[in-house]
């Protein structure tokens, strides 16, 4: 199956620069470009072959329509760059400390002590990511058996 665009480059141009590219992603969409343009396949064939859906080489195909190649070759996944941060870096710092002084033991206080002190609101999945992204990991204590001597345990392991 032919498709009608305005190719910018030729056949052997995207062949090239698929076969030179690094990144995974893009060096894919180029791959699919490339067999486009050949038309040597239908897009069908080029989808099972890529493993990847049509419709996914289709809305490649509208991005190179309207963009050209620069704009199949950008928002890649990983490069939304994320949401606005809520906190600055100074707040995240004294968040930091906070909770590395014992002054919250669950993300829920975390949380809480936030909304209360920069009137942010997280819910309290949100702040456990926010806090594991920070490098603040839960402190959770080693079990202990409720008939457990600690003493008879502390003597033994002093070689008594």
């Amino acid at each position: 199956m032919y498709v009608m665009l305005d190719w910018q480059e030729t056949t052997a141009e995207l062949r090239a620069r698929y076969r030179r590219e690094p990144h995974g992603p893009r060096r894919l969409r180029l791959h699919a470009l490339w067999l486009v343009r050949e038309a040597r396949l239908t897009l069908k064939e080029i989808a099972d072959l890529l493993s990847v859906n049509e419709r996914t080489i289709r809305r490649w195909l509208n991005r190179y329509r309207t963009g050209g190649l620069a704009a199949v070759l950008t928002g890649l996944p990983g490069q939304a760059g994320g949401a606005v941060a809520r906190l600055t870096v100074d707040e995240d710092a004294v968040l930091a400390a906070y909770a590395s002084a014992g002054y919250f033991r669950t993300a829920a206080e975390a949380r809480d002590w936030v909304a209360d002190t920069y009137s942010q609101r997280y819910t309290v999945s949100g702040m456990r990511s926010h806090l594991r992204r920070l490098g603040i990991h839960p402190k959770r204590p080693r079990p202990v058996h409720a008939k457990a001597d600690l003493d008879a345990q502390a003597a033994w392991k002093k070689g008594a």
